[in-house]
């Protein structure tokens, strides 16, 4: 069972928790349980003058608060997790006092409410520990894998860290020698444990799945509703003339193969929007989709199910007469709750967009009014080394994400024609309807979570190229987030295949 909360909320639990009059603090996590996973929806921290008891030994919160926060998660279809601190250790451990506290607790929700499950951390000044009880069930196991999604983007404030496993590292070292040499053994194995799904395996998503392999990623989902045609044989990785008319899936599986024969390796040949407990059980979410809607469906499912999102692509623009203008990459990392997400940055409201699965008929009426650009129903160009350097800067964002050797960019555009690459941060939007204040952050698959939409503008409106740049740390106001990055305004769809 591993548990999964936003750096942020991280950062306020630590911040609660370890107060400087060194006294044991409370608070409570709800949760939703999803598979192996445990996904923080909201965090409760219990204030000094709402405990019952808290020495520098012993906290507990008065009996109204407990039983509140328990019947509201009953009530929300979700797991309470309560929390607390030891200020006094380094390392995380129960004590016999917190023992013998569980096993109170255990008889009174069991009894009360059998079909909830519910669990209890204990955080350690370097780091934390969780004890989880199933729902419906007797059985009991502590875990040490607590992930603190989007932690390298606040440097400068302590992490809340998992207990360590004294995890065996069981990469081949021979296979594996130069790159242990450069990640070190313990970033080796990180890879080795790491779950990536990669939606889209064309003529970009191909080359990053081969990639990631190579890397000695373990465990590879792809994902991609089409098949092989001719056009795709130069640009999609190990693909052959015999492959045309088989699913993308398949020659991908084969490439992932070829470089990586230990990788377990699933396919799914259709729509990412239909698989969501695919992107529930990854570690990384990488989108090298070309469908703005189902890259914000797939943003929305990262968001609530707290899985970080790696969404890349191309794009190429000609001149009427044929000339090149533009080679573009584009590459922002989503992590729920800490970085701006896809639908923040209004990437997918454009007017093309919206033309996605529409039949033909609609598409000409809109170019006949002038709405779009008659050119959108011709095939996108594109060209290998453009989706090779792209697909190489996505990989090392994921390497960087996964063995933290350095920060990823929150949003980084590659210029094919100058080979200039830009950084930027980001910063969530707090009225975006996705992440922010009243959006489904952490909801996972819960139906008793919805998002509050009253009093947002939902309305996909067009906004005029902006002039501005974010740079530097978040700021408490939001970033303008386009400018320059977008040579042709913010609305652009990149390509992932």
């Amino acid at each position: 069972m591993q548990l999964r909360l936003t750096a942020e909320q991280a950062r306020r639990l630590r911040e609660h928790l370890f107060g400087a009059d060194g006294r044991e603090r409370f608070a409570y996590l709800r949760c939703t349980a999803t598979g192996d996973r445990l996904v923080t929806s909201h965090v409760d921290l219990v204030g000094d003058e709402d405990m019952a008891t808290m020495t520098a030994t012993e906290c507990r919160p008065a009996l109204d608060v407990e039983r509140g926060i328990v019947a509201e998660c009953t009530g929300d279809g979700l797991a309470p997790i309560m929390v607390h601190s030891h200020p006094f250790a380094d390392e995380a451990a129960f004590s016999e006092r917190d023992e013998a506290l569980m096993q109170k607790y255990y008889t009174w929700l069991r009894g009360l409410y059998p079909d909830l499950g519910f669990g209890f951390i204990v955080a350690a000044r370097d780091e934390a520990v969780l004890r989880w009880f199933p729902a419906n069930s007797d059985e009991q196991a502590t875990h040490p894998a607590i992930r603190s999604v989007g932690s390298w983007y606040f440097p400068e404030t302590d992490g809340f860290h998992p207990a360590n496993d004294d995890r065996e590292v069981t990469v081949d070292g021979e296979r594996y020698d130069r790159s242990i040499r450069c990640l070190g053994p313990d970033g080796q194995q990180r890879l080795a444990d790491t779950r990536v799904v990669v939606a889209g395996v064309g003529g970009l998503g191909s080359h990053i799945a081969e990639q990631l392999a190579r890397l000695g990623v373990g465990h590879l989902t792809v994902i991609d509703p089409d098949i092989v045609e001719e056009s795709n044989l130069p640009r999609i990785v190990g693909a052959a003339p015999h492959h045309v008319g088989r699913p993308k899936v398949d020659v991908a599986k084969e490439a992932i193969y070829r470089a990586n024969p230990d990788a377990e390796v699933y396919t799914v040949q259709g729509r990412i929007e239909d698989h969501e407990n695919r992107v529930a059980g990854a570690d990384i979410v990488v989108a090298a989709l070309d469908e703005a809607g189902a890259t914000s469906v797939l943003n929305q499912q990262c968001v609530a199910y707290l899985s970080t999102l790696v969404e890349t692509g191309t794009r190429i623009d000609t001149g009427d007469d044929g000339d090149l203008e533009a080679m573009t990459g584009i590459i922002q990392t989503v992590e729920p709750g800490v970085t701006a997400c896809y639908d923040c940055l209004e990437r997918g409201q454009n007017r093309e967009s919206r033309l996605e699965g529409l039949p033909e008929e609609y598409a000409h009426e809109d170019i006949d009014r002038g709405y779009v650009d008659a050119g959108i129903l011709e095939p996108e160009p594109a060209i290998t080394t453009l989706n090779l350097t792209v697909a190489g800067l996505t990989c090392q964002t994921v390497l960087k994400l996964r063995t933290g050797y350095a920060e990823p960019g929150c949003f980084i555009r590659y210029d094919g024609l100058t080979d200039e690459t830009r950084r930027s941060l980001t910063t969530p939007n707090p009225e975006c309807a996705t992440c922010g204040n009243n959006g489904i952050l952490g909801h996972g698959g819960n139906p008793e979570l919805t998002a509050d939409t009253e009093g947002l503008d939902l309305d996909m409106d067009f906004a005029e190229n902006g002039e501005d740049e974010q740079e530097g740390r978040p700021t408490d106001e939001r970033p303008q987030y386009w400018g320059e990055w977008f040579d042709n305004g913010l609305f652009q769809v990149f390509e992932g295949q």
